[in-house]
């Protein structure tokens, strides 16, 4: 086995073992919108979601989704709760730089839900 050879089978094994032996997340457990293209031929809007392609009518039901859960009280609640422990850890009862990490942390989370609805929504 050549070097090539060995440098590839290696990161086949990695890639394996993160995503099936140790179930980590990847770039397949994301939502992918690639928006229509006009030209040079018109083409629909497609949405991919761990390697398949997602209809028309599964689209609309995740907007719909999205949509009713950004607006309801659950989302209202819940996102009060996050941005109050946020602040609480990362300001209030912080004593360590990893407290005021947590704290952002969890800021960055909220944000990113509520952007993934949002993109949801609007493509």
């Amino acid at each position: 086995m050549n070097e090539e050879e060995q440098h590839i089978l290696q990161k086949e094994l990695a890639q394996f073992l993160i995503t099936k032996v140790f179930n980590c997340p990847t770039s397949d457990d994301l939502i992918q919108m690639k928006p229509a293209q006009m030209l040079p031929i018109p083409k629909k809007a497609t949405w991919i979601y761990k390697r398949k392609q997602i209809s028309e009518g599964d689209i609309q039901t995740l907007k719909a989704q999205a949509n009713t859960f950004l607006n309801s009280k659950l989302w209202e609640v819940l996102k009060g709760s996050l941005q109050y422990q946020s602040y609480n850890r990362g300001f209030i009862k912080s004593q360590t730089e990893s407290d005021q990490i947590a704290g952002k942390l969890i800021g960055f989370i909220v944000n990113e839900i509520e952007g993934t609805l949002n993109k949801i929504i609007e493509n």
